[in-house]
């Protein structure tokens, strides 16, 4: 039992230090060099797991997987919207901790240890041909997609597990450094006291879980909703035991896309979250793309519901368009798209990413495909759609 002196001193010690800790996390270090060190290092550890072989993706095979499968075709998709064998894709800058493009070569574009070099083999027909053409190319395609955002969530539960272990047993030690600062180490062991760690709850930690919960829940679906089933429609040759609808426009979309995303259905009152894999297959060599959405069979009619709100050819571009922001960041862009804005229009196009609230059914205020949509508009204006056509062009000025 302590001596009520002593534990008052104690709490009041403790207090003090909680008060530092609410105004500033980054107290349990003991230097931004040393924090810097465990982000770098966090990431290094991110980044070598991510290039390394694994079990192939394929059920039953345990082979060591490629180091990199593209999920989307290298010499079809992505050369479409290349430059000089470059595209541009969403990054996370380590100095800024902002959503940046990167500018990526067609090699590393796109790539996750997905499958041994035997199963690459199932992809062969449609990567020869540069195209999807036949049912099976598209369901292999979607097949390859949900194999990678498996891959993907995996690895974002592990990552997550290792990051809020790794830091809370720093935030710990280090409360317990900040508490025998406040009190003295003198002091504390005169009174025998030699705490090695104080344990406290904070909104980091509590928000991290969140997002674990949320990329388990998303991993179950991704595996036994979509994957599972793709696999079977492969194997019998029955594309009805899927929820997906692929669409064939005669538009180039400068953009490829092959990713996860979602939108919100009202079943009885409640707000239904439907997880979708979506994709953006362009084959500029025939003015033409292939989209393509797929959800869980149970799931069919909600996807029929979202697909009708698109139907027009603006639709479709603002379809995309939330794809790109609202649901995957998984896409690659041809460079000259974002070299004809302004670096503050980039800017604010890309903080929009960060709100991760809205679905892929909630509509956006901007434009990023320009000159496709000003392609469109004279068509909507002639079509008897001025009200569309003035809310479009609306959108080409708001950050102008």
């Amino acid at each position: 039992m302590l001596d009520p002196k002593i534990q008052q001193a104690i709490e009041a010690g403790l207090d003090r230090v909680m008060e530092r800790f609410a105004e500033d996390h980054t107290v349990v270090f003991g230097s931004d060099a040393e924090r810097l060190s465990e982000l770098h290092s966090g990431l290094e550890e991110r980044t070598a797991r991510w290039g390394r072989s694994h079990e192939c993706a394929l059920p039953d095979c345990s082979a060591l997987s490629v180091k990199r499968s593209h999920t989307i075709q290298k010499e079809g998709p992505l050369r479409s919207v290349s430059k000089s064998g470059k595209v541009l894709t969403p990054r996370r800058s380590f100095e800024t901790g902002q959503i940046d493009l990167a500018l990526v070569g067609l090699g590393k574009a796109s790539v996750f240890p997905g499958f041994c070099p035997e199963h690459e083999r199932l992809f062969e027909e449609f990567e020869k041909d540069s195209r999807l053409q036949t049912e099976r190319d598209v369901l292999l395609q979607l097949y390859r997609t949900a194999c990678r955002e498996q891959f993907r969530l995996e690895h974002t539960v592990w990552s997550l597990e290792r990051l809020i272990s790794r830091y809370e047993g720093i935030r710990d030690r280090g409360l317990a450094t900040l508490l025998e600062g406040e009190l003295g180490a003198d002091w504390m062991r005169r009174n025998d006291i030699h705490p090695r760690s104080v344990t406290a709850e904070d909104g980091l930690t509590a928000h991290a879980r969140e997002f674990l919960a949320d990329a388990r829940v998303a991993l179950k679906t991704v595996d036994e909703g979509l994957r599972q089933h793709l696999e079977a429609a492969i194997q019998d040759g029955q594309s009805d035991v899927v929820g997906c609808v692929a669409l064939q426009v005669d538009m180039c979309f400068p953009v490829a896309l092959s990713g996860l995303g979602s939108f919100y259905v009202s079943e009885a009152g409640q707000r239904r979250r439907i997880l979708v894999l979506l994709g953006v297959f362009p084959d500029c060599d025939s003015d033409s793309t292939m989209l393509t959405i797929c959800a869980p069979p149970s799931d069919s009619v909600a996807v029929d519901w979202y697909l009708s709100r698109f139907e027009s050819a603006l639709g479709l571009l603002n379809m995309v368009e939330q794809w790109m922001i609202r649901g995957t960041d998984h896409w690659f862009l041809h460079p000259d798209v974002w070299a004809e804005k302004e670096e503050d229009v980039r800017r604010a196009i890309l903080d929009t990413i960060e709100d991760g609230s809205a679905g892929i059914d909630a509509p956006l205020d901007f434009s990023i495909l320009n000159s496709m949509r000003r392609d469109m508009l004279p068509m909507a204006q002639r079509n008897g759609c001025a009200d569309l056509a003035k809310k479009e062009e609306t959108k080409l000025l708001r950050f102008s």
